[in-house]
């Protein structure tokens, strides 16, 4: 009753302390959606494409990650491997955009972006998101240092994808001077992931192989989202307290 009354007496004052704790509260829990939502596309991404992640040994990030693409020959000769692609992924300018998310990928995963208009990418031709492809009119852009034809327009279930640009791989290995980031494995079944895994091991010392799911739960850049996006929250409620 007490607390009632001095607030009722300054209700300005009160107005402005509740407006306070009511945008830090809803701040918490708007950064913690942006962040899950980050990682929970990303996961999708990897999980429901393959079984086995292949990345470069010692590093923690796909981004800098290099593979030697020739090893999916080998992969595929394995018994029990159903399908596998190698990807590249980058960031870099696009047209007047000071950065996109670019997506290298083989032929046989391109089917993975929806087409929206036009066709796949060849050589020298590259795939807008539909995001993306809003602010670029012309026919043709400038990636890096290089003009690349504009193929058409793509859609993703995974959001964020639609907001890059798809290339050949060969074109994205140019461009950022590397094989592959990772591959993505499929196997014929659950029950045979773990044999596969064992014998791409063997294939070479220089990568890291792990089941998609363990590489979500150990993967570095998302505890860094997940840490980051607590500590902001806790700044912005302790802020809001303050005022």
């Amino acid at each position: 009753m007490i607390a009632l009354k001095a607030l009722s007496k300054n209700p300005f004052k009160s107005t402005l302390i509740f407006s306070s704790i009511t945008i830090a509260v809803m701040a918490i829990f708007l950064i913690s959606s942006v962040s899950q939502g980050v990682i929970g596309m990303y996961s999708k991404m990897i999980k429901t494409d393959g079984d086995i992640i292949i990345t470069q040994k010692g590093i923690s990030d796909t981004f800098f990650s290099n593979v030697d693409i020739t090893l999916i020959e080998k992969i595929n000769s394995l018994k029990n491997v159903s399908s596998s692609y190698a990807m590249i992924v980058g960031a870099s300018p696009v047209g007047h955009i000071p950065i996109a998310g670019i997506y290298g990928t083989t032929q046989n995963h391109l089917s993975h972006y929806k087409l929206s208009k036009g066709k796949y990418p060849k050589d020298g031709e590259v795939l807008l998101g539909k995001t993306i492809a809003k602010q670029i009119k012309s026919r043709t852009v400038k990636i890096g240092n290089k003009r690349f034809k504009i193929s058409g327009t793509y859609s993703s279930d995974v959001g964020f994808e639609e907001g890059g640009v798809v290339m050949n791989i060969e074109d994205a290995g140019k461009l950022f001077s590397r094989s592959a980031s990772f591959i993505l494995v499929s196997a014929s079944s659950p029950n045979t992931t773990d044999e596969i895994l064992k014998e791409i091991s063997l294939l070479n010392d220089d990568v890291e192989v792990k089941t998609t799911k363990s590489f979500i739960e150990e993967y570095n850049q998302f505890k860094i989202i997940e840490n980051s996006s607590l500590v902001i929250s806790a700044l912005a409620f302790a802020m809001g307290l303050m005022g």
